[in-house]
């Protein structure tokens, strides 16, 4: 038997032959380190492969056969160092995709080089139209997602070229999946008739973030795909380590042991009119609450104005934090924040993904879509904001007890699971199962 997995092992990487799934993890594992790895490696990595082998990866996976491991176990194995040396995680990720060479990733971003760089996965530009015809000619799944692209509030160009990738992965031979987005708003017949007629013909699987998306799809005629409510993807990351969030602070002038409220505004028609509502807001929160109020810039070169106006404006002392470098980090400061008051879409999200009591301020159907879908705080409209009831709404959430919070964020993050099951089982060819 053993010279079977020898042989096995031999025909995929001499001769290009696949590897025969039922084998156990142990056993292809075993003959890949011996074959492909020891012959050609230093001491100090055949150290290394030996112990990221024997300490991590047959411990998890040994008696398993390789067909039966699936996408979300090997996540859930990956999540388990969170926390850890990114070395640490990236070797043992490196390893596992030697072992499994079918693990295979293309992102296409407008930032390529830094994609490949921070998650070491192949990428292309998102208008390198022939490089992303070679990706997805390669591809099983195409990924569209998350947020919200299918929409023409951004421009009709965004709606028209989102709408190609869908047509184009079809045409290329893949499933096609929209993951974890929202939807809409789509504005004009032709451009609705355009995106509900590619969807149908083009989509095999949807999975939503909010309850109104779901609502637009029936409106405008989309019955094709299989669709099911999720969230949105963001709720499945973790924040980063606490003392990197508590030297993030340090580093901006905050104690990271302090009571704090956090806003975060963005520039928006209408918010003018309303401003004195989110002043009345930071001062409650530093007269009546007892937390100083901070301010978090998502998108620093349009938000950083509108926090300086609030801040200005407010006889409350403030602070404006340096810009977070990445989702983890907003995370991790937000774990740190008593209370989160929030216009922007991701910040709420953050906010659900660590379970801090929210409030946010919807300035457009996506934000209360997601907070009343998700229950994960209070919501308030921007269009008739007042200072007094987005104070009654702070006291509100600051009486949410810590159970309540970790219930919620339980339930957030459950929900959002359903992305990654829809995505595991177009990969593997399974049929959905009530």
């Amino acid at each position: 038997e053993l010279e079977n997995v020898k042989e096995a092992v031999r025909e995929h990487y001499i001769f290009g032959r696949e590897v025969p799934r039922d084998l156990q993890f142990y056993e292809y594992a075993g003959q890949w380190y011996k074959l492909k790895k020891e012959p050609f490696i230093s001491n100090a990595s055949r150290s290394y492969y030996k112990t990221c082998l024997i300490r991590h990866l047959v411990p998890a996976f040994g008696m398993q056969h390789m067909k039966a491991i699936t996408a979300a176990q090997l996540q859930e194995f990956i999540n388990g160092y969170a926390g850890t040396s990114k070395s640490q995680i990236n070797n043992i990720i490196g390893t596992l995709r030697g072992i499994d060479p079918a693990v295979s990733i293309c992102v296409v971003t407008r930032s390529p080089k830094k994609t490949r760089q921070l998650y070491g996965v192949s990428a292309v530009h998102t208008f390198d139209f022939f490089g992303i015809h070679n990706a997805m000619k390669k591809a099983r799944l195409f990924i569209s997602g998350g947020g919200s692209l299918i929409q023409n509030a951004t421009s009709r160009r965004s709606l028209r070229y989102y709408l190609w990738t869908l047509r184009h992965a079809k045409r290329c031979g893949c499933k096609v999946m929209m993951y974890g987005c929202g939807i809409g708003p789509i504005k004009g017949k032709r451009d609705i008739r355009k995106a509900a007629d590619t969807i149908n013909t083009c989509v095999d699987a949807i999975t939503l973030r909010d309850r109104l998306s779901a609502e637009l799809l029936r409106g405008i005629g989309v019955t094709k795909p299989e669709i099911t409510l999720a969230a949105d993807p963001v709720l499945a990351l973790n924040a980063c380590p606490d003392d990197e969030a508590a030297q993030f602070l340090s580093k901006g002038g905050v104690d990271p042991e302090g009571d704090y409220a956090l806003f975060c505004l963005r520039p928006w028609q209408g918010l003018d009119e309303h401003l004195d509502a989110v002043v009345q807001a930071i001062n409650f929160a530093h007269d009546d609450l007892g937390l100083t109020p901070v301010f978090m810039t998502l998108n620093r070169s349009v938000d950083l104005e509108t926090a300086h106006r609030a801040v200005s404006a407010a006889d409350a002392p403030c602070v404006i934090l340096p810009a977070v470098t990445s989702a983890e980090l907003c995370m991790g400061v937000m774990k740190k924040m008593r209370l989160v008051v929030s216009m922007r879409m991701h910040a709420v999200l953050f906010a659900a993904a660590v379970g801090v009591p929210t409030v946010g301020i919807s300035y457009d159907p996506k934000v209360a879509g997601f907070m009343d879908y998700t229950d994960c705080g209070k919501c308030v409209e921007l269009r008739t904001l007042t200072g007094d009831e987005l104070c009654r709404c702070m006291v509100s959430e600051l009486k949410c007890s810590k159970a309540e919070q970790a219930q919620r964020m339980d339930n957030t993050k459950a929900v959002e699971a359903f992305n990654g099951r829809t995505a595991e089982r177009f990969l593997k060819g399974e049929r959905k199962t009530e």
